[in-house]
């Protein structure tokens, strides 16, 4: 290597030097690793104790080092309805209307409740106390049983005592509503109904009978 001497008085650099200095920036710029690659890992994935100790380079895309924590979005409105899986609730819909139950259930069932249904009064009382559901989810004009008649049933029985009634019922008069209410249920809501003004309804009331 032959040194060559600027104009300008100070310290001689050698051409040598020079491009060896610049070759190892460009290698350390093609060194940095990419997001998912082996290098990026974790400083605690497939290495040594030895190696834990060395500093993991940032990525060079984004420049976030892989041990960065990344951040949680907040819980949607849908979601901070659903209950665990650890706490998973049952719920029992009663309705003759075919449609309108089947439909509840869906949205029950993607709010995460476990759902039965029932067509009648006569076979919501059996499934009651088959399934011992958390909550019921009750229409008030059904055949042989109606919803009145199958809600005083129901707190007669004493596996059920307690359990909370929303009735959802196509009946809006006031005095049907007061005397549901006067009856002990946890809510009267009428059709046609907002899905999620159900659903709201059926997790409030679980939670005030745990807290009961």
């Amino acid at each position: 290597c032959v040194a060559s001497s600027s104009a300008r008085p100070g310290p001689r650099t050698s051409r040598c030097s020079r491009a060896t200095a610049a070759a190892s920036s460009s290698s350390a710029r093609r060194a940095r690793p990419r997001c998912g690659s082996r290098a990026s890992r974790s400083p605690s994935e497939d290495m040594t104790s030895t190696d834990r100790m060395r500093p993991v380079s940032p990525c060079r895309d984004c420049g976030r080092s892989p041990t960065t924590p990344r951040r949680r979005r907040p819980p949607s409105a849908q979601q901070s309805l659903m209950p665990r899986r650890s706490m998973r609730r049952s719920v029992l819909v009663i309705d003759d209307e075919r449609g309108i139950a089947d439909a509840l259930a869906i949205r029950l069932r993607a709010a995460g409740f476990e759902v039965r249904t029932a067509a009648s009064g006569a076979r919501g009382l059996e499934s009651a106390r088959e399934s011992r559901p958390d909550a019921i989810v009750l229409d008030v004009r059904m055949p042989e049983l109606d919803g009145f008649e199958l809600h005083a049933l129901l707190k007669r029985e004493p596996s059920l005592v307690g359990g909370p009634v929303v009735f959802l019922s196509a009946d809006v008069q006031d005095s049907e509503r007061q005397r549901a209410l006067a009856g002990g249920a946890w809510a009267y809501l009428t059709k046609p109904y907002d899905a999620k003004e159900v659903v709201a309804a059926v997790v409030a009331a679980i939670d005030a009978q745990r807290k009961a």
